[in-house]
């Protein structure tokens, strides 16, 4: 029963994540024209910083907690090596996730750009 309802929810979740709702019924876009200026070199230089930092700081903190794991595992027993390389499949993939997540926003802000 457990399982039919995890199933369920499962599914239940994956539909709400996929289905679309648009309610623009009347919208023309030969009439619509948005305002602001998009183009605002001050709100450019704050991006561009953000970006940066966000890089600079998601490296060091790759390369330092790298460091610290590959040190331990120097240093360890041969049980305490198979622990280690055990939480460097977590690792690993935060790591990933950090460069590929803080990289797509600089080419996409390059593209945009």
């Amino acid at each position: 029963m457990k399982r039919i309802f995890s199933v369920f929810l499962i599914t239940l979740t994956i539909a709400i994540l996929v289905s679309n709702v648009c309610f623009a019924n009347n919208v023309n876009p030969d009439i619509f024209k948005p305002s602001g200026n998009t183009n605002d070199p001050e709100l450019t230089k704050i991006g561009q910083s953000i970006i940066g930092i966000a890089q600079i700081i998601g490296t060091i903190a790759s390369i330092v907690i790298l460091a610290m794991i590959a040190i331990s595992i120097m240093l360890a027993s041969p049980e305490q090596k198979a622990q280690l390389k055990a939480r460097l499949t977590p690792y690993f993939i935060g790591a990933v996730m950090l460069f590929s997540i803080v990289n797509l926003l600089s080419i996409v802000y390059n593209i945009f750009n």
